[in-house]
């Protein structure tokens, strides 16, 4: 057997489950992640939302900016490509929250039910 014929990557995370996971870490609500709000923290919590659906979710930027709810893509581009580095060279708490976020992006989801179900 072949290696390179049998080996598939892993799906890609819907935008639902990004956005599911990043609600559940950052502890904001759905419509926040949404919604026009640019309180500090749901501004950060969106910016984490479109870099993955950017970067894991490989959705174009007209799509990440439509999905969290933002008319231009431009939204899209800045959060990517600027926003969520200044986010975590600032942050340390928004940092470990986007790392544990993408960690269960990119981790087999069997293995983030058993880690989700074992923390109390």
């Amino acid at each position: 057997m072949n290696i390179i014929t049998t080996y598939a990557p892993p799906p890609r995370p819907s935008i639902k489950r990004i956005q599911d996971t990043v609600t559940n870490v950052f502890s904001i609500g759905p419509k926040d992640l949404t919604g026009p709000s640019r309180k500090r923290h749901i501004a950060a919590a969106r910016h984490a939302g479109m870099y993955l659906a950017r970067v894991e979710g490989g959705l174009s930027y007209p799509k990440v900016a439509r999905a969290f709810g933002r008319k231009d893509h431009t939204t899209a581009m800045h959060a990517c490509n600027s926003a969520i580095f200044d986010h975590l060279a600032r942050d340390a708490d928004f940092a470990s929250k986007f790392v544990e976020a993408h960690e269960r992006l990119t981790t087999p989801r069997a293995a983030n039910d058993v880690r989700q179900k074992a923390t109390p």
